[in-house]
């Protein structure tokens, strides 16, 4: 059970992060997404739920490996 619940502590944790992280480094394509979608109400649902914005996020990341020149899938 203790070891149940600091797992759920670590990944509220994450979650908050990643939420801070996209907050401070994608604020344009939020804004961006914002203000040409009707539907988007809030920062926090547009962060959640377009995943065009994690996909840049991902890649974003992704991009920066490779000109590290480190493989996730290197043989």
């Amino acid at each position: 059970m203790i070891i149940l619940l600091a797992l759920i502590k670590i990944i509220a944790i994450l979650f908050i992060l990643r939420f801070i992280i996209l907050l401070v480094f994608f604020r344009p394509e939020i804004r961006a997404a914002r203000e040409r979608d009707p539907a988007a109400y809030s920062t926090f649902e547009v962060i959640l739920l377009y995943h065009g914005l994690c996909a840049i996020f991902h890649h974003r990341i992704a991009h920066f490996f490779i000109r590290l020149s480190w493989s996730l899938l290197r043989d």
